[in-house]
């Protein structure tokens, strides 16, 4: 038996959680909305600051000895290595007695007041070139999740180690 959960801020690691759900013939769940009953959990979170926010950081630790498919979502990114530091901090969450049999991370769309808020910030600092690269992201993010993504996923769920 197989679970999906997932906890979702914009909406991006729910789209991920019911592509992969589908592919498995599951219900993608909401974590604290369902028991863990599955050996094999797939868990799908979201990025604050680098690592998994903190409803999936409280569920992780409940994870003994399951196995466990990590995904997940982050606003900034486009880089391997980024998205593995995210994915290294989220497994040292995991119960030792837990087994990562899979990972998957890929960036999403960020929230319109993070763009408020940049803009906010080229008007105290007008052609500040941190903040530009920031609003640079922020565009480059808006199409993901997408297909592309998701096939990523599938992917990565096809090859797990389980």
């Amino acid at each position: 038996m197989r679970q999906v959960f997932y906890s979702s801020k914009t909406g991006n690691t729910k789209y991920l959680a019911e592509i992969l759900a589908a592919s498995w013939q599951v219900k993608a769940e909401e974590i604290g909305q369902a028991e863990v009953k599955a050996e094999l959990v797939a868990v799908g979170f979201w990025t604050d600051r680098g690592v998994a926010d903190g409803a999936t950081r409280e569920f992780l630790k409940t994870l003994e000895g399951k196995q466990v498919f990590l995904f997940g979502t982050a606003g900034f990114g486009g880089s391997e290595a980024y998205f593995a530091n995210i994915l290294e901090r989220t497994m040292a969450l995991l119960p030792p007695s837990a087994t990562v049999v899979g990972t998957f991370c890929c960036q999403g769309r960020m929230d319109a007041a993070v763009k408020r808020r940049y803009e906010q910030l080229l008007k105290e600092k007008p052609g500040d070139e941190t903040v530009l690269q920031m609003m640079k992201n922020y565009e480059a993010a808006l199409p993901h999740p997408n297909v592309a993504d998701g096939a990523g996923l599938l992917l990565a769920a096809s090859q797990m180690e389980a």
